[in-house]
């Protein structure tokens, strides 16, 4: 079985499913849903994503990848 790759695409997802339905959630949520990567990867990762969170708000019908 392949082991899932924490890419800013997957943990970006990891991030909004929890967040659109308003559950708390945290990194740990975030690290068992892309398959268990080491945070070195996936906290920047949530940061940039946090950081994004208003201006993906803002500009909603433009893609996560474009803003």
């Amino acid at each position: 079985m392949a082991q899932k790759i924490a890419t800013v695409s997957t943990v970006f997802a990891a991030c909004d499913r929890p967040d659109e339905a308003n559950e708390r959630w945290n990194r740990d949520d975030v690290r068992h849903e892309v398959g268990g990567r080491g945070f070195v990867i996936i906290d920047p990762l949530i940061k940039a994503w946090r950081e994004l969170k208003p201006l993906r708000e803002a500009t909603p019908s433009t893609p996560a990848e474009l803003v």
